[in-house]
């Protein structure tokens, strides 16, 4: 029995690592995302004392828990 337990401490210890892992992960692509926007919106009142109403567009490349990178607009 004593081997078992040891095997379950093990095996939760890895899963709570692992969810810390991507939740540190996503919590970074979130702070990207928002940190994009202020940019933007700095930009556009920036474009407008200078007679400019143009915005350039804003993207974020994200790369999920899994390695697979995915790109999302910032709004």
């Amino acid at each position: 029995m004593g081997g078992q337990k040891l095997f379950s401490g093990e095996l939760i210890k890895d899963v709570v690592t692992q969810s810390k892992a991507a939740s540190l992960l996503l919590e970074l692509q979130q702070r990207s995302i928002e940190f994009n926007c202020i940019i933007e919106k700095h930009q556009n009142i920036s474009g407008r004392k200078s007679g400019s109403v143009i915005a350039p567009a804003v993207s974020t490349s994200l790369k999920s828990a899994n390695g697979i990178a995915t790109s999302a607009a910032a709004p």
